[in-house]
């Protein structure tokens, strides 16, 4: 089974979304269709993942390189990787910044 994702915000320069996986579940590829230039991806938007059950920690999960419009997210699979459940994060991706803008 895959993560499941539910966009919490979709905003111009943020992006922000709830998954939620089982112990089994071990890659997933939230959309965030931010739509990133080259540019963008290389200066390196600000990726934050924060757990938000409990009986689990952040380094549980790690994401991919991101693209245009996606960005990969992989978890352990180990027992209890879901905080004996399901487990839940909130992952946030910021364009960077130009002060231009």
């Amino acid at each position: 089974m895959a993560f499941t994702f539910t966009t919490v915000f979709a905003g111009t320069d943020t992006f922000i979304a709830t998954a939620f996986s089982l112990d089994a579940d071990t890659a997933g590829t939230l959309i965030h269709n931010l739509a990133l230039t080259a540019a963008q991806l290389a200066a390196g938007p600000e990726i934050v993942v924060t757990p938000l059950g409990t009986g689990m920690y952040v380094g549980q999960w790690s994401v991919g390189a991101i693209a245009a419009n996606t960005l990969p997210i992989n978890k352990i699979n180990a027992a209890n990787s879901g905080g004996g459940g399901v487990a839940t994060v909130q992952i946030e991706i910021r364009r960077p910044h130009t002060i231009g803008r």
